[in-house]
């Protein structure tokens, strides 16, 4: 019996394969913005591949992409989180993480990206101790009030924590990075009705130089309060 048509239906399917996949470095950015999970091995394949310019745009991409299923590209880069590599990962998980934490898409896509990436994202919470960047931090932050408070609690208080360190050691001033994620803190805390982060919100009011802080940090403790 010949074997060509089974070469063929195999020929046919790699070739259509091929052909759905972009043509060159600057398309990946275009084919990861309209993707959907189903392409995400060939996004990882993309990232794995490419230049550190074509991960970020792959990266920023599925973020902000319809599905906003993005759990599978999160573990990947989560498992690669270490050693030199450590800086570069987290900036991917920034980028990613801002599309999916983006208010302004609105609540209700925030909602589906915690409850579709809701392991992957338990995954990047358990670790927020170690995270450098603030940016990630603050786009991780922003969804806590929509994950169960008891799971989120104790990785808000180390924000907190940290975030009272810095304006000790600066003697009142934070940069500015620090300065959005004291924000993001904030509203969280309040969104929350955190009563564990009333100290720190009391103390980042006693301690920071800036007007809008001390003054944001004092509703935010007044609002924890109020019954």
């Amino acid at each position: 019996m010949s074997s060509r048509p089974a070469i063929s239906v195999g020929l046919t399917c790699a070739l259509l394969f091929i052909a759905a996949l972009p043509a060159a470095a600057q398309d990946w950015a275009a084919f990861a913005a309209r993707s959907v999970r189903a392409d995400d091995p060939i996004l990882v394949q993309a990232i794995a591949d490419g230049d550190f310019g074509q991960k970020a745009l792959i990266c920023g991409a599925i973020g902000r992409r319809d599905d906003p299923y993005a759990a599978d590209v999160i573990q990947w880069l989560l498992e690669r989180n270490a050693g030199t590599a450590r800086a570069q990962v987290e900036i991917l998980l920034r980028m990613l993480l801002q599309g999916l934490s983006d208010p302004a898409r609105g609540a209700q896509r925030m909602q589906s990206a915690v409850s579709e990436n809701s392991a992957a994202l338990a995954s990047m919470i358990s670790r927020i101790d170690r995270w450098t960047d603030p940016q990630l931090k603050s786009a991780l932050v922003r969804l806590f009030p929509l994950m169960p408070a008891a799971d989120v609690l104790p990785a808000l208080l180390v924000v907190g924590s940290d975030l009272v360190g810095i304006l000790e050691s600066g003697n009142g001033q934070i940069p500015f990075q620090e300065t959005g994620l004291a924000v993001d803190y904030l509203s969280a805390a309040e969104a929350m009705k955190a009563g564990d982060a009333v100290a720190q919100c009391a103390a980042i009011a006693g301690l920071s130089r800036e007007k809008v802080l001390v003054d944001r940090a004092r509703a935010v403790a007044r609002a924890i309060l109020a019954p």
